[in-house]
């Protein structure tokens, strides 16, 4: 078990709490990336089900929290989430427009690790194994990735709600999810590498508690981090022999 516990953090009330001074809450709207980044990080840290997750950044800042290292790429994303199922996140504000998704570097991060041209290490140099690569911006606590959404209308998806999806999902969200990241993956190239690649929401978005993967994760009087990924199943193999993807909702 990985004990993570930050004095600086632990004094906050609430995630708004790390937005820096200059910055009022009616005017949130002009929040930086930075400023989202310690929100989603508080939250992370604060909200997690199991208290488990250890939370990096990819450079050093007046915050409490330790870094990572990428060797063989300069650009990385802006947080890793350590519980033994290890998440890369690339912070945005959310106010980005419709290339959001495809524009956010969370494919390229994906890609150039399952490629073998990116290598990650904590502050000791120790090796990091990445399971996951996610995209976040200020409203994932929220459940979504924008602002203003309308609730996404999938009756089809039904049987699966709670399980391996969420229960509700918001429109801009599912479509930046499965349009502006998922299909930039090539299926058949990617299948066997073992990582996953998505989005990350909330617990608002509700959940089967009976499923493995929420089993024995408090969440009495908080709003757990999910993630929302497309992944390859290492228990199923596909038609070419590879392994063959699926979607997992799942906390952090």
């Amino acid at each position: 078990m990985v004990s993570f516990l930050f004095p600086h953090f632990l004094i906050l009330q609430n995630p708004d709490s790390l937005v820096p001074q200059k910055i009022s809450k009616g005017e949130e709207k002009h929040m930086l990336e930075e400023d989202v980044l310690y929100k989603i990080a508080h939250w992370i840290i604060k909200n997690d089900g199991k208290n488990k997750i250890k939370v990096l950044q990819d450079q050093q800042r007046n915050n409490g929290l330790q870094t990572f290292k990428v060797k063989g790429d300069q650009h990385k994303p802006d947080l890793l989430c350590l519980n033994g199922q290890n998440t890369a996140i690339e912070i945005k504000t959310g106010d980005e427009g419709n290339t959001l998704g495809s524009n956010s570097g969370i494919v390229n991060y994906f890609k150039k690790y399952c490629e073998g041209e990116t290598s990650y290490f904590d502050e000791q140099g120790r090796p990091i194994k990445i399971d996951n690569f996610v995209l976040a911006t200020r409203y994932s606590i929220e459940g979504r990735l924008k602002e203003n959404e309308p609730l996404h209308k999938d009756r089809s998806r039904k049987n699966a709600a709670g399980k391996y999806l969420p229960e509700i999902e918001y429109e801009s969200t599912y479509n930046i999810f499965r349009h502006g990241i998922v299909q930039q993956i090539d299926n058949d190239r990617y299948r066997n590498c073992g990582v996953g690649i998505g989005v990350l929401l909330s617990s608002k978005l509700g959940f089967n508690p009976s499923h493995y993967n929420w089993r024995n994760i408090n969440t009495v009087d908080k709003i757990i981090p999910a993630i929302e990924i497309k992944k390859p199943n290492p228990n199923v193999l596909g038609k070419n022999g590879g392994h063959r993807w699926g979607f997992e909702w799942r906390p952090l």
